[in-house]
């Protein structure tokens, strides 16, 4: 699961912990959520790096997706453990 949205510390941060509880992978994006605390909003992303899943921005998540689809159409050999994805 994805997580986006404002209040990082409080609506985000208790749906992506919600779903890992329920078993999900979860990630969080950075640069496309927001709180009116920052010392709150780096402390989420901090507990979600330390206990619950990803932290990404934008543009890494971006490169994440088309990751993903080249494996699936097979132009990624993810059997080639000297590639770095």
């Amino acid at each position: 699961m994805v997580f986006t949205g404002i209040d990082t510390s409080i609506c985000v941060e208790t749906s992506l912990r919600e779903g890992f509880n329920m078993g999900y992978d979860v990630a969080i994006i950075s640069d496309a959520t927001a709180s009116g605390n920052k010392r709150h909003y780096e402390t989420t992303l901090e507990r979600v790096r330390d206990y619950y899943g990803l932290v990404m921005d934008i543009e890494r998540f971006k490169r994440a997706i088309n990751n993903i689809d080249k494996i699936r159409k097979g132009e990624i050999d993810l059997s080639d453990k000297r590639r770095k994805i």
